[in-house]
């Protein structure tokens, strides 16, 4: 099938989630000429639904604090609460109690309402969003990411050129895919059945609004409060027993709560309109690498992998990984990349390169020996 040009932009962002959007908004609203590809079309359903004081800084640059507030579904978070298997053990942590400065608070979301409004503020921005439109391959000129051969929702394949891009693609992990950048950590093996559901116990009073982590045998729950009393509940299970029982999604999660007497203390939750638990192979999915991969022209933001482990201590998972306001460093970077005088942008004749070199599998977690590079904030 030929491959037409018939896009092009300045910055070229794979994804349309909270990565993908605020990044698109931050660079539109510098003036640089932004376009977004989103594989599915919003909105649509998705994990990761409480978030972290942090994130509200930059909800206030965004301008888009009090609609996030005001949504449909969005909950008030003042902490987490860890709860052992049995019930022996319970502890709450408060973000007011947190180290300075202090954010007292964070929201519990439904991500096809969050992200759904991030999208939309990027499009308010100036950032143009293809919806339904899916990434085939990228193209290299050298070491720099010249654009990427996509498919239109009715199948036709196009090339869209760039100067700088963002692969925001999340779990897909479209780039580290395919560039043999993506490796698993043995002890993150793991997979989430996740639904949402009425008739939840939840902690009483302030608690009832917290994220509560209930820890089981090889994994973990997690339970997320709503506005309208649906509670996400997901649980985060050894992929390889799973697999090896042959379980359904619903199955596996089933016999994930009648092994942890806490998670079933106040009996089985009633499906919301009857949908049984869904499967989120997380272990598949993430490039099981945290690491800020940066090369000429590109950006890829990293994910927390430590939210795929059962936390070791009583803590927030995946919070300490989060750097406060480390989204708003990487757009005025590209911008500065944008505006650096050099050759046309590369169009459907660019050279085919040979692509960066896999980082060294030592920066896992830690320090890269692998040039550009840089392992996440610990």
């Amino acid at each position: 099938m030929p491959v037409a040009e018939e896009h092009s932009a300045d910055a070229l962002i794979l994804g349309g989630g909270p990565a993908g959007s605020t990044a698109g908004a931050l660079l539109a609203a510098a003036g640089i000429e932004t376009l977004i590809i989103e594989g599915e079309r919003f909105p649509r359903f998705h994990v990761g639904e409480s978030l972290l004081p942090h994130t509200l800084p930059l909800l206030d640059r965004l301008g888009v604090h009090e609609t996030v507030r005001t949504l449909p579904h969005t909950r008030r978070k003042d902490g987490a609460t860890f709860v052992t298997h049995d019930g022996g053990k319970h502890v709450a942590y408060w973000f007011e109690n947190g180290l300075p400065p202090a954010i007292p608070h964070a929201y519990q979301v439904r991500r096809d309402e969050f992200d759904l409004a991030l999208l939309a503020n990027a499009r308010r921005c100036g950032a143009r969003v293809l919806e339904g439109w899916r990434a085939a391959a990228p193209r290299w000129d050298g070491k720099r990411v010249a654009g990427l051969t996509v498919r239109d929702p009715e199948g036709r394949e196009q090339f869209i050129g760039c100067r700088v891009f963002i692969d925001a693609s999340g779990q897909s992990s479209f780039l580290a895919s395919r560039m043999g950048w993506r490796f698993p950590y043995p002890m993150h093996r793991k997979a989430a059945a996740v639904s949402h559901f009425k008739g939840v116990w939840l902690p009483p009073g302030r608690e009832a609004g917290n994220i509560t982590i209930v820890l089981a045998h090889k994994g973990w729950f997690w339970l997320i409060p709503f506005a309208d009393d649906t509670v996400s509940v997901g649980a985060v299970l050894d992929v390889e027993q799973w697999r090896a029982q042959g379980a359904s999604p619903g199955g596996m999660f089933d016999a994930a709560v009648e092994a942890t007497p806490e998670a079933a203390g106040s009996g089985p939750p009633r499906p919301r309109r009857g949908r049984r638990p869904r499967a989120d192979d997380l272990a598949d999915q993430v490039a099981a690498t945290p690491l800020l991969l940066v090369h000429p022209g590109l950006l890829r933001p990293a994910l927390p992998g430590v939210l795929l482990q059962p936390p070791r201590r009583l803590r927030h998972p995946g919070g300490d990984r989060l750097p406060p306001g480390g989204g708003r460093a990487p757009p005025r970077t590209l911008a500065a990349d944008v505006e650096v005088p050099r050759a046309p942008r590369p169009g459907t004749g660019a050279a085919v390169g040979r692509a960066p070199r896999a980082p060294d599998r030592r920066a896992a977690g830690g320090r890269s020996r692998g040039r550009g590079v840089t392992a996440a904030p610990r």
